[in-house]
Protein backbone atom coordinates (compact mmCIF):
# COMPACT_ATOMS: atom_id res chain seq x y z
CA UNK A 1 0.00 0.00 0.00
CA UNK A 2 1.42 3.40 -0.99
CA UNK A 3 0.96 6.55 1.04
CA UNK A 4 0.21 9.74 -0.80
CA UNK A 5 2.52 12.56 0.19
CA UNK A 6 0.91 15.98 0.28
CA UNK A 7 2.81 19.15 1.00
CA UNK A 8 1.91 21.32 3.97
CA UNK A 9 0.66 24.14 1.71
CA UNK A 10 -1.61 21.70 -0.16
CA UNK A 11 -3.01 20.37 3.14
CA UNK A 12 -3.69 23.93 4.32
CA UNK A 13 -5.41 24.79 1.00
CA UNK A 14 -7.57 21.65 1.25
CA UNK A 15 -8.51 22.47 4.85
CA UNK A 16 -9.53 26.04 3.89
CA UNK A 17 -11.59 24.72 0.96
CA UNK A 18 -13.33 22.15 3.17
CA UNK A 19 -14.14 24.84 5.74
CA UNK A 20 -15.55 27.13 3.04
CA UNK A 21 -17.69 24.32 1.61
CA UNK A 22 -19.04 23.59 5.10
CA UNK A 23 -19.99 27.26 5.58
CA UNK A 24 -21.69 27.52 2.19
CA UNK A 25 -23.70 24.33 2.60
CA UNK A 26 -25.14 25.13 6.05
CA UNK A 27 -28.92 24.94 5.75
CA UNK A 28 -30.94 28.15 6.25
CA UNK A 29 -32.56 26.77 9.42
CA UNK A 30 -29.12 26.42 11.02
CA UNK A 31 -28.36 30.06 10.29
CA UNK A 32 -31.38 31.50 12.11
CA UNK A 33 -30.81 33.59 15.20
CA UNK A 34 -30.41 31.73 18.48
CA UNK A 35 -31.39 33.46 21.72
CA UNK A 36 -29.63 32.59 24.95
CA UNK A 37 -31.13 32.34 28.42
CA UNK A 38 -29.37 31.49 31.66
CA UNK A 39 -31.54 29.97 34.39
CA UNK A 40 -30.18 30.25 37.92
CA UNK A 41 -31.09 27.76 40.61
CA UNK A 42 -31.02 28.67 44.29
CA UNK A 43 -32.10 26.83 47.42
CA UNK A 44 -35.11 26.45 46.47
CA UNK A 45 -36.22 28.50 43.46
CA UNK A 46 -35.42 29.23 39.82
CA UNK A 47 -34.52 32.67 38.57
CA UNK A 48 -35.60 32.93 34.93
CA UNK A 49 -37.80 35.16 32.78
CA UNK A 50 -41.56 34.59 33.06
CA UNK A 51 -41.91 34.96 29.28
CA UNK A 52 -39.64 34.23 26.35
CA UNK A 53 -39.89 34.81 22.62
CA UNK A 54 -40.52 31.84 20.35
CA UNK A 55 -37.75 30.34 18.28
CA UNK A 56 -34.39 28.67 18.76
CA UNK A 57 -33.12 29.25 22.28
CA UNK A 58 -30.06 27.99 24.08
CA UNK A 59 -30.80 27.34 27.78
CA UNK A 60 -27.95 27.17 30.29
CA UNK A 61 -28.14 26.43 34.01
CA UNK A 62 -26.14 27.79 36.95
CA UNK A 63 -26.53 26.43 40.47
CA UNK A 64 -26.18 29.33 42.93
CA UNK A 65 -27.30 27.19 45.84
CA UNK A 66 -25.52 25.13 48.47
CA UNK A 67 -26.92 21.73 47.38
CA UNK A 68 -27.01 19.95 44.00
CA UNK A 69 -29.88 20.95 41.70
CA UNK A 70 -31.25 19.96 38.33
CA UNK A 71 -33.21 21.80 35.67
CA UNK A 72 -35.85 19.56 34.11
CA UNK A 73 -37.64 21.31 31.23
CA UNK A 74 -40.89 20.07 29.71
CA UNK A 75 -43.58 21.30 27.33
CA UNK A 76 -47.10 21.18 28.78
CA UNK A 77 -49.95 19.83 26.68
CA UNK A 78 -52.33 22.50 25.35
CA UNK A 79 -55.03 23.23 27.92
CA UNK A 80 -52.96 21.91 30.85
CA UNK A 81 -52.14 24.51 33.46
CA UNK A 82 -48.89 24.79 35.33
CA UNK A 83 -50.88 24.41 38.57
CA UNK A 84 -52.23 21.03 37.34
CA UNK A 85 -48.65 19.86 36.79
CA UNK A 86 -47.61 21.00 40.28
CA UNK A 87 -50.61 19.23 41.83
CA UNK A 88 -49.70 16.03 39.96
CA UNK A 89 -46.15 16.27 41.31
CA UNK A 90 -47.35 17.06 44.88
CA UNK A 91 -49.64 14.02 44.95
CA UNK A 92 -47.07 11.61 43.50
CA UNK A 93 -48.95 11.17 40.20
CA UNK A 94 -47.31 10.60 36.84
CA UNK A 95 -46.65 14.00 35.22
CA UNK A 96 -46.04 12.39 31.80
CA UNK A 97 -49.77 12.41 31.01
CA UNK A 98 -49.74 16.23 31.24
CA UNK A 99 -46.71 16.75 28.99
CA UNK A 100 -46.33 17.02 25.24
CA UNK A 101 -42.56 16.59 25.43
CA UNK A 102 -39.63 16.32 27.79
CA UNK A 103 -37.12 18.87 26.57
CA UNK A 104 -34.12 17.88 28.65
CA UNK A 105 -32.27 17.84 31.95
CA UNK A 106 -29.27 19.87 33.13
CA UNK A 107 -27.53 19.10 36.43
CA UNK A 108 -25.17 21.32 38.38
CA UNK A 109 -23.25 20.99 41.63
CA UNK A 110 -23.37 23.81 44.16
CA UNK A 111 -21.80 27.06 42.91
CA UNK A 112 -21.22 25.59 39.43
CA UNK A 113 -22.75 25.69 35.97
CA UNK A 114 -24.07 22.59 34.27
CA UNK A 115 -21.73 20.90 31.85
CA UNK A 116 -24.06 21.45 28.89
CA UNK A 117 -26.91 23.44 27.44
CA UNK A 118 -30.33 22.73 25.94
CA UNK A 119 -31.07 23.94 22.41
CA UNK A 120 -34.86 24.33 22.27
CA UNK A 121 -37.18 25.50 19.51
CA UNK A 122 -39.64 27.34 21.78
CA UNK A 123 -43.19 27.26 20.43
CA UNK A 124 -45.17 30.54 20.56
CA UNK A 125 -48.35 30.39 22.63
CA UNK A 126 -47.15 27.42 24.65
CA UNK A 127 -46.21 26.95 28.30
CA UNK A 128 -43.05 25.22 29.50
CA UNK A 129 -42.31 23.95 33.00
CA UNK A 130 -38.95 23.98 34.74
CA UNK A 131 -38.64 21.89 37.91
CA UNK A 132 -36.02 20.32 40.16
CA UNK A 133 -36.93 16.89 41.49
CA UNK A 134 -33.76 16.30 43.52
CA UNK A 135 -34.11 15.56 47.25
CA UNK A 136 -31.71 16.56 49.99
CA UNK A 137 -31.88 13.09 51.50
CA UNK A 138 -33.97 10.00 51.95
CA UNK A 139 -37.43 10.87 53.20
CA UNK A 140 -37.00 14.54 52.26
CA UNK A 141 -39.44 16.22 49.84
CA UNK A 142 -38.36 16.88 46.26
CA UNK A 143 -37.12 20.42 45.65
CA UNK A 144 -40.16 21.12 43.41
CA UNK A 145 -42.37 20.78 46.51
CA UNK A 146 -40.12 23.27 48.33
CA UNK A 147 -40.80 25.85 45.61
CA UNK A 148 -38.16 25.03 43.01
CA UNK A 149 -40.35 25.37 39.93
CA UNK A 150 -40.91 27.93 37.20
CA UNK A 151 -43.56 28.49 34.52
CA UNK A 152 -42.28 29.99 31.27
CA UNK A 153 -44.80 31.27 28.71
CA UNK A 154 -43.61 31.69 25.14
CA UNK A 155 -44.90 34.70 23.17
Amino acid sequence: MRCLRVSRSTRERLARTAALVALVTVSPSCRQRVSTVTVAGTDYAFQAPDTLSGGRTLISFENRGRVPHELVMALLKPGISFEQLLEQLRTGGDPQELLDAMIGVLIARPAQASGGELLVDLLPGRTYAIVCQFRDGEGQPPHVILGMHKRVVVR
